[in-house]
């Protein structure tokens, strides 16, 4: 913080709105990890408290940490290096070599590279979670929940797996890559957010079961959905993101059609609830028609 110059960045705030959504749209995978600690939901402790508290920190520890840094990278060049500085293609360790040793100017390079192939255990535990609620649930077969003898689930697993290779395989760049992972990640939060709209009056009791309520819950909801639809709409706007919208289309019409296939066989709690229902309509009428039939035994009876 001592070698930032508060010249550089009143001279370099003049935001391009358009520019600023763009730039949103593809780093939005950035956040998915905020996601991810909801899908470990079973796991946790006093869930009510831990997994809102937990969102809520890292939401404003890591924004910190994303203006710190934003912060030293504009403020600390020189005005000559910063006139003329290729900001596209620079990157955090570059900046800090000018004012920190080389090693430590390396270090953070390396932490940097830490930090991205880290993102893949997240990504792990939240798929792998994700297979059990389902398979539970019986929406995929089960077998997608068995685990190995290191108790990981081995065919989420794989499946992730070869659908990650296909993706870089297929993606002449990385940043078409990372333009396929954004636009899956934006389709869910679509999803979600519509979901948080509809769910208190489509299916009442569910929602009211509910341990964590928001009173705002529909605002949030409609600003998710239409921030994440622009995003999406930026994404499908550059070059090569429609190829891989189609390879997204396609794998999510793969999911779709094993969902409708097996779709008798789930047991989500409105299945279940109209299936208690079903029964006891069905055992309500057997009794009737019991008793009936031994009022009539009775009655002949007494006639003969």
């Amino acid at each position: 913080m001592p070698h930032v110059s508060f010249d550089n960045l009143s001279s370099s705030f003049n935001p391009d709105i358009s520019l600023i959504a763009q730039a949103s749209s593809l780093i939005f995978f950035s956040y998915i990890g905020f996601s991810a600690i909801t899908d470990a939901g079973d796991e946790v402790k006093n869930p009510k408290k831990t997994l809102p508290r937990g969102i809520l920190i890292s939401i404003f520890m890591i924004a910190l940490v994303y203006i710190l840094v934003a912060i030293i990278i504009y403020g600390a060049m020189s005005p000559s290096e910063y006139a003329n500085y290729d900001f596209a293609n620079g990157s955090v360790a570059e900046v800090a070599a000018n004012f920190l040793p080389f090693s430590i100017a390396a270090f953070v390079a390396f932490a940097g590279s830490i930090a991205i192939i880290s993102d893949i255990n997240p990504t792990i535990l939240s798929t792998s979670r994700l297979a059990f609620a389902w398979a539970r649930d019986k929406i995929v077969p089960e077998k997608l929940a068995e685990l190995n003898k290191n108790n990981v689930p081995k065919w989420t697993l794989l499946i992730n797996a070869v659908m990650a290779i296909a993706i870089i395989v297929l993606a002449k760049a990385f940043i078409e890559a990372v333009m396929m992972i954004n636009m899956a990640v934006l389709l869910i939060f679509i999803t979600i957010s519509i979901t948080a709209l509809v769910l208190p009056y489509k299916h009442p009791e569910i929602y009211k079961k509910a341990q964590f309520k928001i009173r705002i819950l529909p605002i949030i909801a409609l600003v998710g959905l239409i921030s994440s639809s622009l995003f999406l709409m930026f994404i499908l706007q550059l070059p090569g993101a429609m190829l891989g919208f189609l390879l997204l289309l396609t794998w999510i019409s793969i999911g779709s059609i094993l969902y409708i296939y097996t779709q008798e066989k789930h047991q989500l709690h409105w299945r279940l609830e109209k299936q208690q229902r079903k029964e006891k309509d069905k055992s309500d009428k057997d009794l009737i028609k019991k008793l009936f039939d031994d009022e009539e035994d009775e009655i002949l009876k007494k006639k003969r």
